[in-house]
């Protein structure tokens, strides 16, 4: 039985781990993407307006 619930504690820790990381990706992801598109889209909008 305690080796059950062990094995069910490092399953946890393993998951969490996974959706920690997996998180941490799609956030620097989803910042890396806002930065290309403010530097991508930004200067061709003010050449517009100019």
């Amino acid at each position: 039985m305690w080796k059950l619930d062990s094995f069910c504690v490092s399953l946890v820790m393993s998951l969490r781990q996974r959706v920690c990381q997996f998180f941490h990706f799609l956030y620097h992801s989803s910042s890396l993407l806002a930065v290309s598109w403010k530097v991508f889209l930004f200067p061709r909008s003010k050449r517009r307006n100019n």
